[in-house]
């Protein structure tokens, strides 16, 4: 009777024992289904009636879990199936808090960034600022406000402010460098690509000796739309940078997005990076390109002027950001016109070319093998966002959407808010209708002119042909009607 009675003690206590753990596990998936919930509540990305319906779900699997559990046949099934359950909400919870993370960190955009550098001759013997005391100085009066912040930390580190001599221009500053007019130079090395097109061997024939990151607070164009129930218009900057996406670039893409939520219309339209514009902040002309390089502000006022439109929003997204998005959506396809070897020596097919990032970014750069250089370079860029645009859209992002995250996370940035952008998604998963994404590209004609960012020497630069540009405002008003 002992043996008995310790044996139903010992079944007694496992069975416990087992019961316990189900019940650890039933609700651990009890509370990650509540933060699951919550998280998708707080998100904002899905419809309400979307979340009543997956939380009501989540209770029944709940309820189910713990009943299996609690039955004395079915106790390991139901507790292998609140593992399985908990194992998935924890991943399901791992993707919104990232979603939520990389959201806040692209929406909003108000800074940019300018690296400010102090240049001397390659073989001069300054090795750092405290060698350059009784140099002089040569500035750029085209980029007063961060040469000023510059010239103190300058200051600071010589014990005073060193002589100094302003020219209108980087070109001219380094012209003087170069003749030995001045010992030093400042330099926003957002200029670098451009004072190479005057002195090939500019990166060979200087160096830096200082260096200053030097953030300011933008004002850029902040959108009042409703934007589910009234049209907007995006300006889309592929800037010619890898790494940091608020450092002060020129813009090599520049797309104007007209979006008409109420037909699913979007109509693209790319203007030559080259066009002769004004930049209305300094009336002056230079090229659209280098208007990047006086903040993206800067670059919609002067889209703004040229097509007579109000933009709303911007996106901007550099070329670290370009390939990693186009391999994380597992790459794309695009329609070449003709067979041609791009820039880097990267063969594309007349037709159907599958791209991963790297070709991608080749075919939306090249320019020099078509006829008409960078007109046909905007085309093939539309058809690059076309593409991204259609595969990001369709059932295809999912296997890869932790992928598309990570990449968008450190390389693109909008002033869009993140309830606009949960706005939109939500639009989107409550309609079945598609996106009708059109394209134009403006056309011009190639001339020498001057340039503000040049001063004195004149650069080739595109002509905008002002019946496109007539045509390209028509397309914009019309899907804005």
């Amino acid at each position: 009777m002992a043996n008995q009675y310790n044996y139903n003690n010992y079944e007694s206590y496992h069975r416990r024992r087992k019961k316990k753990r189900g019940s650890v596990w039933v609700w651990i998936q009890l509370l990650l289904s509540i933060a699951v919930v919550i998280s998708v509540y707080m998100i904002d990305l899905f419809p309400l009636e979307y979340v009543i319906i997956g939380g009501a779900v989540l209770l029944v699997f709940f309820l189910l879990t713990l009943g299996l559990c609690n039955a004395y046949r079915s106790r390991s099934g139901g507790r292998v199936l609140a593992v399985l359950i908990s194992l998935m909400l924890g991943v399901a919870l791992g993707y919104l808090i990232k979603t939520y993370s990389v959201l806040d960190r692209i929406t909003g955009a108000d800074t940019k960034t300018d690296e400010m550098s102090v240049l001397v001759l390659y073989d001069d013997p300054a090795q750092s600022i405290g060698d350059t005391g009784y140099y002089i100085y040569g500035t750029a009066a085209v980029d007063q406000k961060n040469t000023d912040k510059l010239m103190e930390d300058i200051s600071k580190e010589l014990g005073g402010m060193p002589s100094a001599t302003s020219f209108s221009s980087y070109a001219e500053a380094v012209g003087a460098l170069m003749n030995g007019d001045v010992g030093a130079i400042t330099f926003n090395e957002a200029y670098r690509q451009i004072l190479k097109e005057i002195y090939p061997d500019f990166n060979e024939q200087t160096r830096v000796i200082y260096s200053k990151t030097i953030k300011t607070k933008v004002n850029v164009t902040k959108g009042s739309r409703k934007v589910t129930r009234e049209p907007f218009i995006v300006y889309i900057s592929g800037i010619d940078v890898y790494g940091d996406i608020s450092q002060t670039s020129r813009s090599d893409v520049n797309i104007l997005a007209s979006v008409n939520p109420l037909t699913h219309k979007v109509q693209l339209i790319s203007t030559p990076r080259d066009s002769y514009v004004e930049l209305p902040t300094y009336g002056d002309y230079d090229k659209l390109t280098h208007a990047g390089i006086y903040g993206i502000s800067e670059s919609i006022r002067a889209l703004e002027e040229l097509y007579d439109v109000k933009v709303d929003y911007y996106v901007r997204v550099n070329f670290t950001g370009f390939e990693e998005i186009v391999d994380a959506l597992g790459g794309i396809t695009v329609y070449a016109e003709e067979g041609f070897t791009a820039w880097d020596g990267t063969w594309f097919d007349e037709g159907e070319n599958e791209l991963d990032g790297a070709r991608a970014l080749s075919f939306a750069r090249e320019r020099k093998a078509f006829s008409d250089g960078d007109f046909q370079r905007g085309r093939n860029q539309m058809k690059v966002i076309k593409a991204i645009a259609e595969k990001a859209l369709s059932p295809a992002i999912l296997p890869n959407y932790g992928s598309v995250m990570d990449a968008a996370g450190g390389s693109m940035e909008t002033s869009m808010s993140r309830s606009e952008i949960g706005d939109l998604v939500k639009m989107q998963m409550s309609s079945d209708n598609g996106w009708d994404i059109e394209t134009y590209a403006v056309i011009g004609y190639v001339d020498s002119r001057m340039t503000y960012s040049y001063g004195a020497s004149p650069l080739s630069v595109v002509i905008p042909d002002e019946s496109s540009i007539a045509e390209a405002k028509l397309l914009l008003q019309e899907n804005q009607n």
